[in-house]
């Protein structure tokens, strides 16, 4: 866990004093310790999400996927509009469904593509054929995914190139340049590289 969630009071100053404690533990390295006592902020101030997200991020640090599901669950319950994002720590765990933003964004452009108009865009890849919420929460998609999403739209694939379009922490991120257009048929002449 970097620093901490952005702090929502509890409106208990002894919870938020204890959530305090723990940040402090967490920056000496003392993952341990700060997920012990979060186990005692939310026991004397069971809505308090802020510290709920904290405990399910520190416990994932630590390896325990099942207690992070467990804390992130009740951030998630906690705050209905998921202020912290619970839901997508959840989804990248594996413990609740979310849709690819990008999905969304194709139908859009189908319905707004003037004819023979283009769509570029770049998304982050990975090697299977779906989709990957990654640690990073970022999305990546898979070629086979992104070529099923552009035609279930409604659009025509036009260009697909795996390219490097960022660097995260100095690490080049694989991604794919996409371009598809309102009508006509898929051009055959472009290859994917």
């Amino acid at each position: 866990m970097t620093g901490g969630p952005l702090f929502v009071s509890s409106g208990n100053p002894a919870a938020d004093q204890h959530y305090g404690s723990a940040l402090q533990r967490v920056a000496r390295g003392d993952l341990v310790g700060a997920a012990d006592v979060l186990a005692q902020t939310v026991q004397l101030a069971p809505a308090f999400a802020t510290a709920w997200f904290a405990l399910g991020a520190i416990r994932d640090s630590l390896g325990d996927r099942a207690g992070a599901i467990a804390a992130w669950q009740e951030a998630r319950d906690a705050d209905p509009d998921d202020y912290h994002g619970a839901r997508l720590q959840l989804a990248r765990l594996g413990a609740c469904e979310t849709t690819p933003a990008m999905t969304a964004a194709y139908a859009a452009a189908a319905r707004v593509l003037a004819p023979g108009g283009l769509f570029a865009f770049t998304v982050e890849t990975q090697s299977s054929d779906g989709v990957v919420l990654q640690q990073s929460l970022r999305y990546a998609h898979g070629v086979t995914h992104v070529r099923t999403a552009i035609a279930d739209a409604g659009l025509h694939l036009a260009d697909l190139n795996h390219a490097v379009t960022r660097k995260e922490k100095g690490v080049p991120v694989p991604s794919l340049v996409v371009v598809a257009s309102g009508s006509g048929p898929e051009r055959s002449a472009l290859t994917v590289k």
